[in-house]
């Protein structure tokens, strides 16, 4: 990821080894997102780690859902220093397809949104932007 200041010159550059590093994770893009609360000296770096995936059927249509749970840094905007990853639901709750994350309408918090490997319970995790 490449972090530009208000000139457009290149302030820091960051890069991450990721956690998963099985066949479905090298098979696909894991998805990525940076969240920053308006006024805020750092901003957080959200990287969907893939676990796997789960062949589902419903009646008679069949699909595959990709089991990943977030993995979040926090980046210290004048430093360019990076925080550690912290995964979240790992191995218990994975992230929903269609909607892995919810902002809220202040964005100062994130609701991760999933639930568990068998599908049968819901998940929401609510994380503060400081």
């Amino acid at each position: 990821m490449f972090h530009f200041g208000n000139d457009g010159a290149l302030k820091a550059q960051y890069g991450i080894h990721r956690e998963e590093n099985n066949k479905y994770a090298e098979m696909a893009p894991a998805i990525q997102d940076v969240m920053w609360k308006k006024g805020s000296p750092s901003v957080y770096w959200m990287i969907a780690e893939i676990k796997g995936v789960k062949n589902e059927s419903e009646l008679k249509s069949k699909k595959i859902r990709v089991l990943s749970y977030p993995s979040i840094a926090k980046i210290d905007i004048a430093s360019g220093n990076v925080g550690d990853f912290v995964p979240f639901g790992q191995d218990q709750y994975y992230l929903h397809n269609e909607h892995p994350f919810l902002p809220t309408s202040n964005e100062t918090k994130i609701v991760f949104f999933g639930e568990n490997k068998g599908g049968k319970t819901l998940w929401f995790g609510r994380m503060p932007l400081l």
